[in-house]
């Protein structure tokens, strides 16, 4: 046990992915411009006055409209607030609430943007403040530490239709003269009643379909000026529209929290997703296109990203039918390292590793923040490498679905073992728990290949023999006549040896039993 305790710490330990920010094309919907992305944590400049600040506000209403304002004070319409979590619960109780969450204050000037932000004046073991702006009827929750910074009223909040014949751009564009913050008034597009910022994000893949451009698929885009925010997923062909108007240019991030219920994330804080920073954008919205000579980290997770949603849905197709990935499913990327690995701890295998809590921290932090896959890519860059990599854990996953966290945790036990002993994380298969490690194995080789076979025309056949395990014979039942789904009910937490598999399949299928032994006395013999 003590050394599966060696392992566990170094793959906590290994937090750092090295990337080289690299040059990425923006397209705006009106012109080009190159935007170099930023890593790292946010930098702040100067408190800048909030122009949504309910006192500006009226102070603009009042300057352009006294008469009406003289008899209509304006009502906030949000609060801006911080919280400081002392706990891990705490955070989770708030993101439960359905809150959007910042790290950094919104009416700051950003010197330099970047992935997370923390506040120099916290104590490193406490989590940093978290910013929020909400309706102003919103009930705060007792119990956490919370502090209003400001009644906001913004105008594209106001539920109402008001035809009382106030341009409300208007006051918006004066209170912003009044805060001080005048210089952004050039940023305006037009003196209609702003824009709904929409575009797309694609990503292109040199070896599929001639390499035309194609969706970056359920990523959230979050845009705000100061206080005033809305974020929107984009859909399959990576198309998106925020829902709410915007008069001034905002700043733009994506965030790789999927619509389908996964998360790509590794930060030495609580951030459950990792965030690209795009910079401040038109409000008529931005179009990106991303290659792989673009910002390396932003590549890695939008192809990461499509991988997975792509094996969601087919997972949900008629086609093939298995179990998907489970909810909130977590990868992390470390291009620092040379094997991936899907411990699962965010599903709950932790639950069963005791000494997790004496060793290294509590289990309900260490639950929150693990990985469910950690996808090693330090010798992947083309979309077919990391699209592989990423496809057979996610494959993994799925089997996990069935069988279970003490099974996981017993071939997880293999992994780590065989890690210390010849430095490979498959092994050679003379460990204890060898057998189970053997199915993962086997089908998580046989959904790759079947994905690069469909996806990449032309490749050649892999080569099994450099593999200890049989990988073959999922593929050999396969191409004769057996489904995936079929294949997948065959997998359960009772097997322990190809033997156990092959007595699964028959009693599934006896109908079909001369093809499971034939497949099984020529694969699996020795």
């Amino acid at each position: 046990m003590k050394n599966s305790i060696y392992l566990i710490s170094a793959l906590l330990l290994v937090l750092i992915s090295c990337s080289k920010s690299r040059d990425i094309e923006v397209t705006h919907n009106h012109g080009k411009v190159d935007y170099k992305l930023e890593h790292g944590m946010i930098e702040l400049g100067k408190k800048l006055e909030d122009p949504y600040s309910l006192s500006y506000m009226q102070k603009a209403y009042e300057k352009l409209y006294p008469t009406k304002a003289a008899n209509d004070k304006l009502q906030a319409t949000n609060i801006y607030v911080r919280f400081l979590p002392k706990s891990i619960d705490e955070y989770k109780h708030l993101v439960s609430l359905g809150i959007d969450l910042f790290d950094h204050p919104l009416d700051y000037e950003i010197i330099k943007d970047g992935d997370y932000y923390r506040d120099p004046d916290l104590s490193p073991k406490q989590i940093t403040w978290q910013y929020a702006v909400l309706p102003k009827s919103f009930i705060l929750p007792k119990g956490i530490r919370s502090e209003i910074l400001d009644d906001c009223y913004i105008p594209a909040n106001e539920l109402s239709t008001r035809a009382d014949g106030v341009d409300w751009t208007a006051v918006e564009d004066m209170a912003y003269r009044l805060s001080g913050n005048e210089d952004m008034l050039s940023n305006i597009k037009t003196r209609a009643w702003g824009e709904q910022p929409s575009g797309r994000i694609t990503i292109e893949d040199e070896e599929f379909a001639g390499g035309k451009a194609f969706g970056v698929a359920g990523v959230k885009v979050l845009c705000n000026v100061f206080v005033h925010f809305a974020s929107a997923y984009t859909d399959k062909d990576g198309y998106y529209r925020i829902s709410d108007s915007f008069i001034f240019k905002p700043r733009y991030r994506l965030m790789f929290q999927n619509v389908k219920n996964f998360d790509i994330g590794l930060n030495l804080l609580i951030i459950p997703s990792s965030f690209s920073a795009l910079g401040v954008g038109p409000n008529t919205g931005i179009d990106y296109h991303i290659t792989s000579n673009s910002d390396a980290a932003l590549y890695r997770r939008s192809v990461v990203n499509n991988t997975v949603y792509e094996y969601i849905e087919k997972c949900e197709s008629d086609a093939f039918m298995i179990k998907r990935p489970p909810l909130s499913y977590r990868l992390w990327i470390l291009p620092v390292l040379k094997q991936s690995i899907s411990p699962m701890f965010h599903q709950g295998v932790t639950h069963s590793i005791k000494f997790l809590s004496k060793y290294l921290i509590p289990l309900s932090v260490f639950a929150f923040l693990a990985p469910d896959t950690i996808l090693a890519l330090s010798s992947k860059s083309s979309y077919k490498d990391i699209y592989a990599s990423t496809l057979k854990e996610c494959a993994k996953s799925s089997m996990y679905q069935v069988l279970g966290s003490d099974f996981w945790l017993e071939q997880l036990m293999y992994q780590m073992n065989s890690f210390l002993r010849t430095r490979r994380l498959e092994g050679d298969g003379s460990s204890k728990y060898s057998g189970r490690y053997e199915l993962i194995a086997m089908w998580s080789d046989f959904i790759m290949e079947l994905g690069l076979a469909s996806r990449y025309a032309g490749l050649e056949k892999p080569n099994y023999t450099d593999k200890w395990y049989n990988a073959q014979i999922f593929h050999y039942l396969y191409d004769r006549g057996f489904t995936t789904r079929e294949l997948f009910n065959s997998i359960n937490s009772n097997i322990n040896s190809l033997k156990d598999l092959q007595s699964s399949l028959s009693k599934l299928y006896p109908e079909r039993v001369d093809i499971i032994d034939e497949c099984f006395n020529r694969y699996a013999s020795n």
